[in-house]
């Protein structure tokens, strides 16, 4: 009778340890129509809805064109991060822009 007992508190210590509650991953976008800083502020301002998303990690490269972002990959996915740039109105990994945020872009953004 103890044995049972003993290998079901075991297994449950061992479930309880093995369980992640953090899995931060980062991801590299590059945003070809990003070309200074009012179109980073724009970008960030969509990604700050992003669930688990580090957002004092989000590092903007604007000369390159490139943001590198750290989030937590239980909460969101890559997609999940480059679809949220794409509706702020700028493509992003190949992916194009949404259209009417694009047309809404302040005129620093457009060509």
């Amino acid at each position: 009778m103890k044995i049972p007992l003993l290998m079901t508190v075991i297994c449950a210590a061992m479930f309880l340890v093995s369980c992640r509650q953090h899995d931060y991953r980062e991801i590299a976008l590059e945003i070809p129509e990003m070309r200074n800083a009012a179109c980073a502020r724009v970008i960030s301002g969509g990604l700050s809805r992003a669930p688990g998303l580090k957002r004092e990690s989000v590092k903007f490269d604007v000369p390159n064109r490139r943001i590198t972002v750290t989030y937590d990959s239980l909460l969101a996915a890559d997609k999940n991060i480059e679809f949220l740039v794409v509706k702020t109105g700028f493509s992003v990994n190949g992916i194009p822009a949404d259209t009417a945020a694009q047309k809404a872009l302040p005129a620093d953004c457009l060509r």
